[in-house]
């Protein structure tokens, strides 16, 4: 059996479900009073189990954590650790939107996923017989389980100053000894002048002076 860390996400919110709903369970409310009782504890403000901040759960929830942990018998904690989706890996779309999302994609292979998604969400509302757009967490996982990634702009797509910025990057070829500014080499030469004028090893190499 595989030891599930003490402090892990997912025991954090199994102790904290079980602390919302345990009253329920060491104390069954009289027959009849359980919804005013859940409903009770949905008024409540609770401390997040991950964040601390205050926050409130709707009597629906509160209702299903206390039936899973009552049907949890010997371990109503491990009952209300947080179940895996049963989509999970099974991302999918409804055909006519999944083709206008491909479609949009080998047209636009730059865009990132949300602007995918603010035109897919366009195109809902213009055509709602594309059917329900859903989340855009969904959508995403799509994309990528289909490899419909964000792909790098070619320089043919690029405006003319763009490819050519992209072509100096990769023909550049940094030296040592190349010039970092204009007038550098202006400049590094005075330096070296002035230098070499203080040790007085600073020689001319004109014609010779002519004695008198």
């Amino acid at each position: 059996m595989i030891q599930t860390p003490p402090n892990s996400t997912g025991a954090l919110w199994a102790r904290f479900r079980f602390s919302v709903v345990g009253s329920l369970l060491s104390c069954s409310p009289a027959h009849g009073s359980l919804k005013t009782a859940i409903r009770s504890l949905a008024a409540k403000t609770w401390s997040h189990p991950t964040s601390g901040r205050d926050v409130q759960f709707a009597a629906a929830t509160i209702q299903r954590w206390y039936y899973t942990a009552r049907h949890g018998h010997d371990d109503p904690v491990g009952a209300l650790r947080r179940a895996v989706r049963k989509d999970r890996g099974k991302i999918s779309l409804a055909a006519p939107l999944a083709e206008r999302l491909i479609l949009q994609h080998r047209d636009h292979p730059d865009w990132t996923y949300q602007l995918h998604y603010d035109n897919l969400a366009a195109m809902v509302k213009a055509e709602p017989a594309l059917g329900r757009l859903p989340s855009y967490a969904t959508i995403k996982r799509y994309m990528q389980a289909h490899g419909l990634v964000k792909q790098p702009r070619l320089a043919s797509q690029q405006r003319p100053g763009q490819a050519r910025a992209q072509l100096r990057r990769e023909a550049r070829e940094v030296r040592s000894y190349e010039a970092t500014h204009v007038a550098a080499w202006c400049v590094w030469g005075r330096s070296k002048a002035n230098r070499a004028a203080s040790v007085g090893s600073w020689k001319s190499f004109g014609a010779p002076a002519q004695s008198a």
